[in-house]
């Protein structure tokens, strides 16, 4: 039953990520491992290959600020990225 219901719910995903593909809207995706209560750390990287993040823990801080600089430019207008908590 977990099986039929992740797929389900990536379908979803797939669905949603298409409608936003084919729209005239400035999206940006971010995909992101496990969240943690660390100081906030500038060290991050983002890449457009989806792909597990590594390493897996970022912390919150980093991440919020991350989305609001996204929200904010146009650096990453349209893409998907993943966002590991550090450069590697």
């Amino acid at each position: 039953m977990t099986t039929t219901l992740i797929r389900r719910d990536y379908r979803d995903f797939d669905a949603a990520e298409r409608v936003l593909a084919e729209s005239d809207l400035a999206w940006t995706i971010v995909y992101f491992g496990a969240l943690t209560d660390g100081e906030s750390t500038v060290d991050f990287t983002p890449t457009r290959r989806i792909v597990t993040p590594s390493p897996l823990a970022i912390p919150r801080s980093t991440l919020a600020g991350f989305l609001v600089r996204a929200a904010e430019t146009d650096e990453h207008a349209r893409a998907r990225l993943v966002l590991s908590g550090a450069v590697r």
